[in-house]
């Protein structure tokens, strides 16, 4: 972890990770209380035998996972987009400081 730290700090980009984290935790949070409610409900279909309410909630928390790994990516997406130009604009300055 401490090698991390180092890293973000030496590429300039510690507030940004920092943001760009906090976006992310909604994610592990509303994943979390998904896939527990999920676990709930399949329990409660496979104990009153609905077939019909366990196919609609396969589907919805289907189209959730999607949205939320979506969502992840896009996050994610960002820091790797952040970190390329933040290593782009070292390898200028170092180059040019030569």
């Amino acid at each position: 972890m401490g090698d991390l730290i180092q890293l973000v700090r030496r590429m300039g980009i510690w507030r940004q990770y920092i943001i760009l984290l906090l976006l992310r935790s909604p994610f592990d949070a509303f994943r979390t209380w998904m896939l527990a409610n999920l676990m709930k409900s399949v329990f409660v279909c496979l104990e009153t035998d609905n077939s019909g309410a366990f196919l609609k909630l396969c589907v919805v928390y289907g189209l959730l996972c999607a949205m939320l790994f979506v969502y992840n990516g896009i996050i994610w997406a960002c820091l790797n987009n952040l970190k390329a130009n933040s290593v782009c604009i070292k390898r200028v300055n170092n180059t040019l400081d030569e």
